[in-house]
């Protein structure tokens, strides 16, 4: 397992994002599987920031729109994947659940495509403002996403929630802070200029709040430990799965 953050530095996240995007890279780390994998599909790639933390031999990313100059990047929708049957051993389909008009349709599209076998990881958001309107459509609480992926004959192997309560919290006051800093930048900051671009250009940040991040990793912090979830108030959750032989 290789760390992303390393891999993918100059990912382009919003920097009011920075800290949940950070706890969901760090506990995507942490829930990846260590076996080795034949073909690796990423439904809802994107830039394809979690491709390096898995070990395979052959990597395919799925997206609605196109990401970058990625040549293993297929456009299509994840409700109808462009992948023959039985082919996948292992499945990433990272924050995508909550865009699919049918969230139903699509862990039985993940499914399909998948071997017995199959190792499924998949990360929803919890607690999140609205974005990427019009298509943002749920939030599923830990017992919707095991009800969904147990009926399209996935077996739920853990399930961890991304931070508690103090986390939702400090995403709440960076993500007010950011809109606010925002404002003032445009208002009375040069385009282009040293203050304008603190404020609007994300990379510096994200750099720092992963580093920071990664050092309390294995520290015992007690309630304040951003990486100690709570099912009941989180960021969102990221699900390990089986796929059942048996179907």
């Amino acid at each position: 397992m290789v760390g992303m953050w390393s891999q993918h530095p100059e990912r382009a996240v919003a920097t009011g994002s920075v800290f949940s995007t950070a706890l969901i890279a760090l506990v995507i780390e942490r829930s990846a599987s260590e076996r080795h994998l034949e073909l690796l599909v990423d439904v809802g790639s994107g830039d394809s920031p979690y491709r390096y933390v898995f070990d395979h031999d052959q990597y395919v990313g799925i997206d609605r729109l196109p990401r970058g100059a990625d040549a293993l990047l297929v456009m299509a929708d994840a409700g109808s994947l462009p992948v023959a049957s039985s082919v996948a051993d292992g499945v990433l389909c990272t924050e995508v659940i909550e865009h699919v008009p049918d969230e139903h349709a699509l862990a039985a599209e993940l499914a399909r495509i998948a071997i017995g076998g199959a190792t499924l990881l998949l990360s929803a958001p919890f607690v999140h403002g609205l974005h990427e309107q019009p298509y943002d459509f749920r939030r599923l609480t830990s017992i919707g996403l095991v009800s969904t992926l147990e009926s399209a004959g996935w077996a739920v192997d853990s399930i961890s929630s991304i931070g508690g309560p103090v986390v939702v919290s400090v995403d709440g006051l960076m993500r007010w802070m950011d809109s606010l800093l925002r404002r003032f930048a445009r208002l009375f900051c040069r385009k282009g200029s040293l203050p304008y671009r603190a404020v609007c250009s994300p990379s510096p940040c994200i750099q720092h709040c992963c580093s920071s991040l990664a050092k309390m990793r294995g520290l015992n912090l007690g309630p304040i430990d951003p990486l100690s979830g709570s099912p009941r108030l989180t960021l969102g959750y990221v699900v390990t799965a089986t796929r059942n032989t048996s179907e």
